[in-house]
């Protein structure tokens, strides 16, 4: 700031004004420069720093497009592949049906063994026709020997004995054979008569046999099914399945091979 002393002498004052006044433009002159040039420079700054930061958020947005582009593309790379591959569903459905009427996986030992191919021949029954069969069945006690047909249904009952459920012959598992009791004496008619420790014989296709040794019989309701289990422990079972006379009840006779 400048001080101006004022006297009596008006000629020295204006004079004196006149000096203050040329300084004060003098000090302008030499500091407004600086202040312009730090307008400048703080401009510039700005300008910079904005020139960055849109070019930073350019690039963010273009390597986001190139990420999406990369996702949409192995998106529609997996939709194809998928597009390509088998009905799982049916087949698993499939298998899972062919699993249950084969073999319970609960009944296989740790170390399990490949079940052995299973031998369906022809067989000729006392119509003349020709049956697809996995096994003879035969009770030497009882006089009872018939072939196993590879399939149950009302007709071929008619026919012969029937697999019902469980294992291909002579496997690890629960093998239920039945059928029909009839007041002649054939097929099962005789097996009411069945004895404890009785001996049945399934002998293969290939003419592999196998001996069996009753361990139970017992009379049980018609829709009680419990006889048709897997849970062996690993054992090799079978169970013969017929009904009464009146059919009320059923008769099963189980039966266990010994090795």
């Amino acid at each position: 700031m400048i001080q101006i002393l004022y006297t009596n002498d008006s000629s020295y004052n204006k004079r004196m004004m006149d000096d203050a006044s040329e300084f004060t433009r003098q000090e302008d002159f030499y500091h407004s420069p600086q202040k312009r040039q730090r307008k400048v420079i703080n401009s510039s700054g700005m300008i910079i720093t904005s020139l960055l930061l849109i070019i930073a958020i350019c690039i963010v947005i273009l390597m986001g497009l190139g990420s999406w582009n990369m996702t949409s593309k192995a998106m529609s790379q997996e939709d194809a592949i998928i597009g390509q591959l088998p009905n799982f569903d049916s087949n698993i459905k499939q298998s899972i049906t062919q699993t249950a009427m084969a073999i319970d996986s609960s009944i296989l030992k740790d170390a399990q063994v490949a079940e052995k191919k299973v031998v369906v021949e022809k067989a000729i029954a006392s119509d003349g026709k020709a049956y697809d069969t996995v096994a003879y069945l035969s009770i030497p006690s009882l006089g009872i020997k018939y072939p196993v047909l590879a399939k149950t249904s009302e007709a071929l009952l008619k026919v012969s004995l029937n697999k019902y459920w469980g294992p291909n012959p002579n496997q690890v598992g629960n093998m239920c054979i039945v059928g029909h009791n009839y007041n002649d004496s054939r097929f099962f008619g005789k097996l009411n008569q069945i004895k404890m420790g009785a001996e049945i014989i399934i002998t293969e296709m290939d003419g592999e046999a196998l001996s069996y040794y009753v361990y139970e019989t017992d009379m049980i309701d018609p829709y009680d099914t419990t006889c048709t289990s897997q849970k062996t422990n690993g054992r090799k079972e079978i169970t013969l399945i017929t009904c009464n006379y009146d059919g009320s009840q059923r008769f099963i006779a189980k039966a266990r091979a010994n090795e």
